[in-house]
């Protein structure tokens, strides 16, 4: 499995979605979850996945880095 976490200064609310993201429905094809707070481990296959970053709190911004742990490499583009 892999291991997702967000590491920041600021409450960050991070999504994995299978394949994409769809604005008009956000809920469709998560994955997981993770933030700055918790970690989120999951099995993934080879395929393409996208991630979301977001603040928890409305008009908030700040630096931040993914982490991800796992048994192979992964690549975000």
């Amino acid at each position: 499995s892999y291991t997702f976490l967000s590491i920041s200064s600021i409450n960050t609310n991070d999504y994995l979605y299978d394949e994409y993201f769809n604005a008009s429905n956000p809920t469709a094809n998560v994955k997981g979850h993770f933030s700055n707070q918790s970690p989120l481990s999951v099995v993934l296959i080879h395929g393409n996945y996208s991630l979301v970053v977001s603040s928890y709190e409305t008009n908030t911004t700040g630096n931040f880095t993914i982490s991800i742990s796992g048994p192979t490499t992964v690549i975000l583009h």
